[in-house]
């Protein structure tokens, strides 16, 4: 009597969603060949109870138990929890399932790869070779070259690609292999970022210089720019040695403590396709001025995650700088005003902002940082391929066969009817010679970068079988640069339709059922990001289409260097969640490169050094790029 109660309260728990706090959602782990161990996301609890049905005729009482399939296949797995208390009263009811594939087939072969050099000593001209490795069948090559522009073979043959703008991309390798148009396909992807550098036509023929002169206050000085081929239109950087910053031509600046400062004039001339020519001087200047000014200037920035081009910027300058006057130059010929200020980049680059505080006349600050703005994807492809199968009502033998995809642009429509034959169209007549079962493909192209396709057996003479359940849940991820403990998650499930369910799970006790959310984790930290997703509605009579996946999500903290100011090294810390490639590049106030590494990282703490002898004095900004993250230091080079 108790067994059927308890699979009374399974078929009841089948329509509830996420009960607390016994919650029959789990997870599970490989346990060896055709075994799994089923991990309960439900904390341990005496009174606690749990049913499990691993869909192979088997079943478990065990609050995480391990199981092995005697065969290979597909399997509905449900589990069902209940709390009763002492008093037999129940407490809460839950049940769950997933479908879980014990695979026999070979994995899948396809190995994507590539290696990249210069083209005749041309910085800018590079050649990737493809190292690849694919299995039997046919092989399809999708390469994307970072900078918008991409290309689709049908061979594993290198490509030599040219680019504009010097810059740091990101170079995708998708290789694809199998009979396409079925889902007897092989996919793998291999990308590597590459430091491209354009030729400067013209020769760099600037001579930075300058003469100082001390007022009789002493603590006033006026610097007049001597610099030889300097023209209106260059950027012009003064560095005053005590932690400020000036962009005039000829600057008056004001010391709020005695002693000896190194000044530094650098400019830059910046030609349109071509590395800035730019030269840098560094005299002395002695302050004698006893009037104290102790401010430390400092700014925090947010993206807002719907305007990824318009930042808030919020003084932070301590100690407290109320009544100052704050002055902002966000690097793209604008300024404002304000404590606090919202500011919209109209084109995506690296733009060095500065805010100037100011308490008096002798005592004010600077402090200048980066901020990058990306450009939106001008063409992406969101095909969700969709049709529908009808048969004639006279013919058993006959269907029509109508796409029904949602797309921006007329589609190519290619089919394969599952018996040697192919057609092309939106709409299409297909008549079978002889009966049987048969899957039939359909493939959309909207363009050669964007090409997805879905198959659906059909029955002909027959009772057409159960749809099959296509969902595969996976997504990715990004860490913002600006906004801490902040990440944007994107849903790339395969089969994923609007209007199916989707649960975000984020580890730390939230939930989220957006399609593509951004989530602020309190602490930094690895978390364990699970997506659940679901077709809706269920279809009578049949096991749900479930998928679920988690992946450990690294909330990195912000990074610090050491030392700082710094002299002959910099370092700075990463925690790492798996071995993995770092890039490290270095960039002046002017954002011009500098300096550049390439670490083999180790799972766990990894410090990244970089060399500062034949660093200039003033402030550097590092930028690490690895697994897809992106993260940003600053120090002060003496």
């Amino acid at each position: 009597m108790k067994k059927i109660y308890f699979l009374l309260v399974l078929l009841i728990g089948l329509t509830k969603a996420y009960a607390q706090p016994c919650d029959a959602q789990f997870t599970t782990a490989s346990a060896g060949p055709n075994a799994l161990f089923f991990v309960s996301v439900s904390a341990p609890d005496s009174l606690l109870s749990h049913y499990w049905n691993f869909g192979d005729g088997t079943s478990s009482t065990l609050a995480n138990p391990p199981h092995t399939f005697a065969n290979c296949g597909t399997y509905t797995v449900y589990h069902a929890t209940q709390t009763i208390n002492p008093n037999g009263v129940v407490v809460c009811q839950d049940s769950a399932w997933q479908t879980i594939t014990i695979a026999c087939n070979t994995p899948c072969s396809a190995q994507a790869f590539f290696s990249s050099s210069n083209v005749n000593n041309q910085p800018n001209v590079i050649e990737f070779i493809n190292g690849s490795t694919i299995g039997a069948g046919q092989v399809v090559c999708n390469w994307s070259f970072g900078d918008g522009s991409s290309i689709t073979t049908q061979n594993l043959s290198n490509q030599t690609h040219v680019y504009n703008a010097s810059g740091l991309y990101n170079v995708c390798l998708v290789v694809v292999s199998g009979v396409l148009g079925t889902t007897n396909v092989c996919r793998d992807t291999f990308c590597i970022n590459v430091q491209v550098q354009v030729p400067n036509p013209t020769p760099c023929n600037l001579t930075a210089n300058f003469v100082s002169t001390v007022a009789p206050s002493g603590n006033v000085v006026a610097f007049t720019n001597t610099s030889v081929n300097f023209s209106p239109g260059d950027s012009i950087i003064w560095n005053f040695g005590d932690g400020s910053m000036g962009y005039d031509v000829n600057p008056v600046h004001t010391y709020t403590a005695s002693g000896t400062y190194t000044v530094c004039l650098r400019l830059v001339r910046n030609i349109t396709g071509a590395p800035p020519c730019a030269s840098e001087v560094c005299h002395t200047v002695v302050i004698n001025n006893s009037v104290p000014c102790n401010l430390l200037p400092n700014y925090t920035i947010q993206t807002l995650p719907n305007q990824p081009n318009t930042v808030v910027f919020t003084n932070t300058t301590a100690p407290n700088s109320a009544g100052a006057v704050v002055t902002w130059d966000f690097g793209d010929s604008t300024t404002a005003t304000g404590n606090i200020v919202s500011h919209t980049f109209t084109q995506p680059g690296v733009y060095t902002v500065c805010m100037h505080v100011q308490t008096s006349n002798t005592c004010f600050a600077d402090s200048c940082g980066t901020v990058v703005i990306n450009a939106p994807n001008p063409n992406p492809c969101n095909l969700v391929p969709t049709f529908n199968v009808n048969p004639a009502p006279d013919q058993t033998n006959v269907f029509a066969f109508v796409n029904t995809t949602i797309t921006a642009n007329a589609p190519q429509v290619n089919w394969s009817f599952g018996d040697s034959t192919f057609g092309t169209g939106n709409q299409i007549t297909h008549v079978y010679a002889q009966p049987g079962v048969y899957t039939v493909c359909m493939q959309v192209m909207v363009s050669s970068s964007c090409v997805s396709d879905t198959c659906i057996t059909i029955t002909v003479n027959g009772t057409p079988p159960p749809p099959p359940c296509n969902l595969s849940a996976y997504f990715n991820w990004q860490i913002s640069p600006n906004a801490p403990n902040t990440a944007y998650f994107v849903n790339s499930s395969f089969g994923f339709a609007p209007g199916d369910s989707i649960t975000w799970n984020f580890g730390d006790g939230t939930i989220s059922h957006d399609a593509n959310p951004t989530h602020v984790f309190a602490t930094s930290g690895v978390k364990n990001v699970c997506l659940r997703v679901a077709k809706v509605p269920f279809m009578p009579g049949l096991p749900p289409c479930v998928s679920e996946i988690c992946r450990m999500v690294n909330i990195a903290p912000v990074l610090l260097t050491y030392p700082n100011p710094a002299t002959n090294v910099v370092n700075v810390n990463i925690i790492l969640d798996s071995a993995t490639t770092v890039y490290g590049f270095v960039y002046n106030a002017q954002n011009v490169l500098v300096s550049q590494t390439i670490v083999s990282g180790v799972l766990g703490s990894n410090t990244i050094t970089f060399n500062t002898d034949n660093l200039l004095p003033g402030y550097y900004t590092i930028r690490l790029y690895y697994n897809g993250q992106y993260n940003v230091a600053r120090f002060l080079k003496l």
